[in-house]
């Protein structure tokens, strides 16, 4: 279990040392079938879960964080698509590239965004994300995607796709509350979760989805959880709607 954060005297090595990002959904519950079709687990080239997801925006092209595939290898990795079970079902998908954010940043976490192009298309049943607007979500709702732990305690990732759902909140309040903690840029967008849950360890690169429309407002990045207060900061994503312009010339 991780230690609790110190508020205000703490900087980003604090934050790295003591309190480590995590990246899943704890408190999360398993998805419907179809919630999320368009969700791709991330697999290593021996069929292991590569600890991440990813959203297919075209038959061809899946986004996901840059966080996710770095020192990553088209060889190294593949995708499961049309598929709720990262284990099972659906199609798994070869990767022909990996186009990382040319100024995505380990230290920042600024530009977590990557695209990978498969080497084949996937099957035409399997639906694909509309890319949307985070600003439409902003004091409603979102959903979570993704295949992380559920629990702090736990050890094994679930095999079922996972959610949970949270509100979408301004860049200023989520600037405010990790106020001396981490700098939220505007290619970074924010949710706040449900008490005692948060993004956890394995959700990486997966779907953050406005309830409203349907549309895909976010990729998860990175988040941390206070487990004294038994409380996260805001959820941090990859702000899709500000590297469309990217996404557009870089999809297959």
């Amino acid at each position: 279990m991780l230690n609790s954060i110190t508020y205000g005297s703490s900087l980003l090595c604090l934050l790295l040392s003591i309190a480590k990002p995590i990246h899943a959904l704890d408190g999360g519950i398993e998805a419907p079938t179809n919630a999320a079709p368009y969700a791709a687990a991330l697999l290593s080239s021996d069929g292991d879960f590569h600890k991440c997801g990813g959203v297919l925006i075209t038959p061809q092209t899946i986004l996901t964080a840059a966080s996710c595939v770095q020192n990553e290898t088209s060889s190294s990795l593949k995708a499961r698509v049309g598929s709720s079970d990262r284990t099972t079902s659906g199609t798994v998908v070869n990767l022909d590239e990996i186009i990382q954010h040319p100024q995505y940043s380990t230290k920042t976490r600024d530009y977590d965004l990557a695209l990978l192009s498969l080497r084949e298309a996937a099957p035409d049943n399997v639906p694909l994300a509309v890319i949307g607007d985070f600003s439409a979500a902003i004091g409603s709702g979102v959903t979570m995607y993704g295949w992380g732990l559920t629990n702090y305690s736990d050890t094994e990732f679930p095999k079922k796709l996972q959610q949970l759902p949270a509100v979408g909140i301004t860049a200023e309040w989520c600037a405010d509350e990790w106020k001396n903690i981490h700098a939220i840029s505007n290619r970074m967008v924010c949710d706040w979760p449900p008490t005692e849950k948060a993004a956890w360890e394995g959700d990486k690169g997966g779907p953050v989805v406005n309830v409203l429309d349907g549309s895909v407002v976010g990729l998860i990045s990175f988040s941390i959880y206070d487990t004294n207060l038994k409380k996260a900061v805001p959820d941090v994503h990859t702000n899709l709607t500000y590297f469309k312009n990217w996404i557009m010339d870089n999809a297959i």
